[in-house]
């Protein structure tokens, strides 16, 4: 029975390679990786159940040329989840009084690919750009504002070799520069009279929370991926001579978002489970750091199509947009994903 197996299996991949082969030629294209390693290969996909279990630990396709030879110098590719959830819900008290609970949250996001092999042939270069927003469009009686923005662009430089490492296989690495802000000016009264991190406070004061918040970062971060499961993990350095805006208001901010963080990923036929965790690095050293102040997300996603699945996250710590950094908070929303 073994035997048959086997044979089985070999023909269905040489006739799968044959496929691939021919598809290759007509268009050259290969599926766009994102920042975490996503597991499986078309090949992989198309495989009877039966079949895909004895290949869980085999290498993902190597990136041995461009993603898309036909646009041999730049491209679109998929970067951070494409969401919306018109239901967002905040089992936490607002930080501003004229807040309502539930909101709108969505997110779009895109990474243009460029310079493939310029460097070496497993080297290309990006710039991504990823905006989040937190809509209170039920919120009639304050003229339903965007409550908050985040901005963040990047330019990355990537090395895409596959390296087997602890059972798995390393997929990507990469360094770059990142930077994150609500694009506010210093000073938004009305915003900051109405936060109730301010109370008891004059615009004077040195502990006056500022509307506008930034920050500015050098990243190193790795992917790696064994079978269903992918991890992304990186570490970062601040840059500037504050750690947050131009006024440093508030440089305690490392003390919540840390030095790095992580993402993990399982997938299973149309399920996605996802968890995100940041401060994982910071001075072990100190008391305030066992009180821990990071943020966890965890996201779930049930496939309709190969673009499009039902979306829902789950958000508890400190900092949902950066303006709420150091602002503790638990919430959930549900809604869809338009990207993989």
């Amino acid at each position: 029975m073994r035997r048959v197996l086997v044979v089985v299996w070999v023909l269905q991949m040489c006739v799968l390679l044959m496929r691939a082969d021919s598809s290759s030629a007509k268009d050259h294209t290969t599926k766009d990786r994102t920042t975490t390693a996503t597991p499986s290969s078309q090949l992989y996909q198309d495989l009877p159940e039966s079949l895909q279990n004895n290949l869980l630990l085999q290498a993902p396709a190597e990136q041995n040329a461009p993603i898309n030879p036909k646009t041999k110098y730049i491209q679109l590719a998929n970067n951070l989840p494409i969401y919306i959830l018109p239901a967002y819900y905040s089992f936490s008290p607002p930080y501003s009084r004229n807040d309502i609970p539930v909101e709108m949250k969505f997110q779009v996001s895109f990474r243009v690919v460029f310079l493939e092999q310029l460097v070496c042939k497993y080297c290309n270069f990006d710039f991504a750009y990823t905006q989040t927003h937190w809509f209170q469009i039920y919120n009639a009686k304050d003229s339903k504002p965007m409550r908050d923005i985040n901005f963040s662009p990047s330019f990355m430089f990537n090395y895409t070799k596959q390296l087997a490492f602890l059972g798995g296989y390393i997929t990507t690495m990469r360094l770059g520069y990142i930077h994150l802000s609500n694009g506010e000016r210093k000073d938004n009264l009305v915003v900051g009279e109405a936060d109730i991190r301010n109370d008891g406070l004059s615009k004077d004061d040195p502990g006056w929370l500022r509307r506008s918040k930034s920050i500015d970062r050098f990243i190193a971060q790795i992917d790696w991926q064994r079978g269903r499961f992918g991890l992304s993990l990186r570490a970062w350095v601040p840059v500037g001579k504050h750690l947050i805006s131009d006024m440093g208001d508030n440089d305690n901010l490392t003390s919540y978002i840390g030095f790095g963080d992580m993402a993990l990923s399982y997938e299973y036929k149309r399920h996605l489970f996802e968890l995100y965790v940041n401060n994982i690095f910071n001075n072990y050293f100190s008391k305030e750091y066992w009180d821990w102040k990071g943020r966890l997300e965890l996201g779930y996603t049930y496939r309709l199509s190969k673009r499009v699945g039902i979306y829902f996250q789950v958000i508890h710590g400190f900092g949902d947009s950066l303006y709420e950094f150091n602002y503790s908070l638990t919430r959930a929303g549900s809604g869809l994903r338009l990207n993989f």
